[in-house]
């Protein structure tokens, strides 16, 4: 299980490397908890979506987490049913 303490705004990706990808962005002052083993976070939105790209996710999919005018409630309501927790 993996663990992170925002202290920014931050760009997360919890996946297993192979079939199982979650992502998305958390205010400051929040706790993200996966039960992935990886768990990578970003302070940089450009960095966050290269990494993504990478990892094969397409960019229409990256854009509608990132230029959501809900991406918050996107984000923990994906985190909710997906195992990742972010708590405040």
């Amino acid at each position: 299980m993996a663990e992170f303490f925002t202290s920014n705004i931050t760009y997360y990706i919890a996946h297993n490397s192979a079939d199982i990808f979650h992502y998305g962005i958390v205010t400051a002052g929040k706790k993200i908890t996966t039960g992935q083993p990886t768990l990578e976070t970003f302070l940089v939105q450009s960095e966050w979506e290269t990494r993504l790209l990478a990892l094969g996710i397409i960019q229409q999919d990256i854009d509608n987490v990132a230029n959501s005018t809900l991406a918050q409630e996107l984000v923990i309501s994906e985190a909710e049913a997906l195992s990742v927790s972010i708590v405040s």
